[in-house]
């Protein structure tokens, strides 16, 4: 199977593809992996899996941090009406190189995998007649018997189904006009639906998100629709370990504190006021903390706190950390699920509320803090609380141990076999029927 995967967005959007397409590659299919990071990695690590070919597009980090300097309260604000059009503005500074290499994946490709950020790979498989899977990374826009977006039981199923109606002409109005632009640009007709067909395949939609953590798993999904558990980069960076300047840091002293808010950062006005109001609640608190941000050359460091930047594989990092604090955004959320740690979570917007609601449910948080009401004294109080909080400590400890039996890159790579193997074998059925009516019309 020759499979092509485009990738773009931040490393909770590349990971999973990343990991599937290692595992494809282990398995003896020739994989074409795309990737755009909002943020320049070196990728040449890569290389020692034959069967995978990477490439790397540059990413226009200095022109989309002009574009959203000063906009950081209107992105979060998901009434706002103009969000749709700020992020198809975004959206429009990378589409000719997303749209060269979903035509490359697709002319070299016998099937081809994406998310519901990968439009341009999306239609142009549906024009050149090419499979396409979709992988999801939550569960909320997947129809069904439930109460959208999240799965709530209702006994009303006329009011569930006007519900999912409204919500996804919510999303058809927010997202049409862009998507049916690029497809009568290549000759395909608009859509009916933005989630159902472009968001999501309607041949498989494999669902990375653990069960274990996001418990609703409806049991009236169409057979498309596929959880395979949390997709984690484990079979990857196996090898890496701590550099020597980090690890030495963290033996100094009592278990540090993991701090990391990912690219919610791109849309602070003033990150360096959110750096020193959090090393401020740090230094407060009495602890030592491990911050990952985007630092200036010339920041200066301060011995309780390590200003740390660039690529780790957080979950060797956590084995020595104490507590974390993060923004709840879904990938960090699984990882500090599997950690065995509690989490402090400071959420900006759009799914960061819920999943901040999902991890209090279970017992691995205490504080929520959102965004635009932390303070060096709220969060400061929120670190003593949750360092000497032992009932939250213990429940995050067992916790971790029911995430960690999750095996989501094994299951989704199975699926996509699986898949394949059904459609070739249909095809190949249906073209066997046509050649015997041939032959009998011929006779």
């Amino acid at each position: 199977m020759r499979i092509g995967i485009q990738a773009w967005g931040t490393d909770g959007d590349i990971e999973p593809l990343l990991a599937i397409a290692v595992e494809l590659s282990k398995r003896n299919h020739t994989v074409n992996l795309d990737i755009l990071r909002v943020k320049y990695r070196d990728y040449s690590f890569l290389s020692v899996y034959e069967n995978l070919n990477v490439s790397v597009i540059p990413f226009p980090e200095k022109r989309m941090e002009e574009e959203n300097h000063g906009i950081s309260k209107n992105i979060w604000d998901t009434s706002n009406p103009n969000a749709g059009s700020f992020i198809w503005k975004r959206f429009s500074l990378i589409e000719y190189d997303l749209f060269s290499s979903a035509e490359k994946l697709c002319l070299t490709s016998d099937v081809v995998l994406g998310t519901q950020h990968t439009l341009f790979l999306c239609c142009l498989a549906e024009k050149y007649g090419i499979i396409y899977f979709s992988l999801s990374y939550e569960h909320s826009l997947v129809r069904s018997k439930y109460f959208p977006p999240i799965g709530y039981e209702c006994d009303e199923e006329e009011w569930i189904i006007f519900m999912w109606d409204k919500l996804d002409k919510h999303i058809y109005d927010t997202c049409h006009e862009g998507v049916d632009s690029f497809r009568a640009a290549i000759g395909l007709p608009p859509v009916t639906s933005v989630v159902d067909g472009i968001y999501q395949s309607k041949l498989l939609n494999i669902i990375s998100y653990s069960s274990n953590l996001y418990p609703r798993n409806p049991d009236d999904w169409a057979g498309r629709h596929y959880t395979c558990g949390y997709i984690n980069s484990e079979n990857i960076y196996s090898d890496w370990s701590i550099p020597k300047e980090l690890n030495d840091f963290i033996e100094s002293g009592n278990s540090p504190i993991f701090i990391c808010f990912s690219n919610s950062i791109l849309f602070e006005d003033d990150l360096s006021s959110l750096q020193n109001l959090i090393i401020s609640a740090v230094i407060s608190s009495g602890e030592r903390a491990i911050f990952l941000s985007n630092w200036e050359e010339n920041s200066s460091i301060n011995e309780k706190v390590f200003k740390l930047s660039g690529f780790s594989y957080l979950p060797k990092l956590f084995e020595k950390c104490s507590l974390l604090i993060h923004s709840g955004g879904l990938g960090f959320t699984h990882d500090a699920a599997r950690s065995g740690l509690p989490s402090i979570v400071v959420p900006y917007g759009m799914d960061h509320f819920y999943n901040a609601d999902v991890l209090k449910w279970h017992g691995l948080t205490s504080h929520i803090i959102p965004r635009v009401e932390i303070t060096e004294e709220r969060l400061s109080g929120a670190i003593l609380d949750s360092m000497k909080n032992t009932g939250l400590k213990n429940i995050a400890a067992e916790f971790s141990k029911k995430e960690i039996k999750d095996r989501g890159v094994y299951m989704a790579a199975d699926l996509i076999e699986e898949n394949f193997n059904q459609l070739i074998k249909k095809s190949n059925d249906e073209n066997q029927k046509q050649i015997k009516i041939h032959e009998r019309h011929v006779n």
